[in-house]
């Protein structure tokens, strides 16, 4: 009887062993992943010296690799460009729209957007309640966003929210990390 139960003790720590070494290989590859994801990003974003250019690719890269919907608001010699993209209504597909302001966002929302730019610190908000009022700014059946500002050195000159249909946090912190580190790539682009 002793040798069955080392032996089933011994096929526990080998499957033990087989456990770790599985989600070592697989912690990885999400860690090359997310490094080739910043590498391809960084190269996209210095391609070009248009704004707008640039904006719409880093929309581009984050809508639907990274999340299902994004909102792009930067401040140029006082003037906001606003670009969204997500899914348009009936339409498949995501879609890069321009906006005039973020006036349609519901006021949670916006409000850590400008909470975001002026703290320079990413924000998690929980999306609830009343829809956005502009659907072309940001899609209805969205849980959760995360707001990171982009930064020109120590300055905020705009941010860009995400929006997941998880509810907060719905990055895990090793994509919190990449999302931050896209965000100052952008900033600096």
């Amino acid at each position: 009887k002793v040798r069955v139960f080392v032996q089933l003790y011994r096929a526990q720590k080998r499957a033990q062993v087989l456990a770790r070494a599985e989600a070592g290989r697989l912690a990885a590859e999400e860690a090359t992943q997310r490094s080739e994801f910043l590498a391809r990003a960084s190269r996209e974003l210095g391609e070009s010296l248009d704004l707008e250019e640039s904006m719409h690719k880093l929309l581009q890269m984050t809508v639907p690799q990274l999340a299902q919907a994004a909102l792009l608001s930067v401040v140029v010699e006082g003037e906001q460009m606003v670009l969204a993209r997500g899914p348009a209504g009936d339409s498949p597909g995501e879609q890069t729209r321009s906006a005039t302001s973020l006036d349609g966002l519901p006021p949670a929302l916006s409000d850590a957007f400008d909470q975001a730019i002026e703290q320079g610190e990413a924000i998690d908000v929980p999306v609830w309640g009343r829809a956005a009022q502009d659907r072309t700014l940001w899609p209805e059946g969205l849980r959760g966003a995360r707001v990171l500002p982009l930064k020109a050195g120590e300055q905020s000159c705009g941010a860009l929210m995400l929006g997941s249909l998880k509810p907060p946090p719905a990055w895990e912190i090793a994509d919190q990390a990449m999302l931050g580190e896209l965000a100052s790539r952008a900033g600096m682009a």
